[in-house]
């Protein structure tokens, strides 16, 4: 099991003469995340144990292969300022991850990981007040949900096995 903490931030201009008569928008969206990751190797459950593969013995698939099941907590800052429209919102919001990596050991110290992931947060709120001043055409609710896909490369490095090497 790992915890994990990551920061994310969206910003994009909105242009809508419904909204502001032709003035540009900012919006601004902040995410800050927890999630405790568990990793599950299934093609070897008894040596399954979140370890590096350098410290496994056998093919590299079968020992590194695993899956990812990822529950987590999001604090959202969400911003909206105009002359006629402004909205500071925060929220908090859980979400789900689910993803499929592999563990390939270089030595004793480092640990690469190709991985692939999935995430879907659940009904992040805004306050509604603000919103109902806008046409459903561009705001048609006061939750957003939110589907990422990640694909990324992990380095591990064991700060442990550093003192072998001196």
């Amino acid at each position: 099991m790992m915890p994990e903490f990551s920061f994310s931030r969206f910003s994009s201009d909105i242009n809508d003469t419904q909204i502001s008569g032709g003035e540009i928008i900012p919006i601004t969206a902040t995410m800050l995340g927890f999630e405790w990751k568990t990793n599950i190797y299934p093609l070897d459950l008894e040596g399954d144990c979140n370890c590096p593969t350098f410290s496994k013995d056998g093919d590299v698939l079968q020992k590194g292969l695993f899956l990812q099941v990822a529950p987590g907590i999001n604090y959202f800052i969400n911003k909206i300022n105009s002359r006629q429209l402004e909205q500071n919102n925060n929220s908090f919001a859980f979400s789900i991850g689910a993803g499929i990596g592999l563990d390939i050991g270089f030595s004793e110290l480092l640990t690469i990981t190709p991985i692939v992931k999935g995430y879907y947060v659940l009904a992040a709120k805004w306050n509604a007040d603000p919103l109902e001043t806008v046409p459903q055409t561009i705001v048609d609710r006061n939750t957003t949900n939110l589907l990422q896909l990640y694909a990324g490369l992990r380095m591990g490095l064991r700060f442990d096995e550093i003192r072998r090497y001196r």
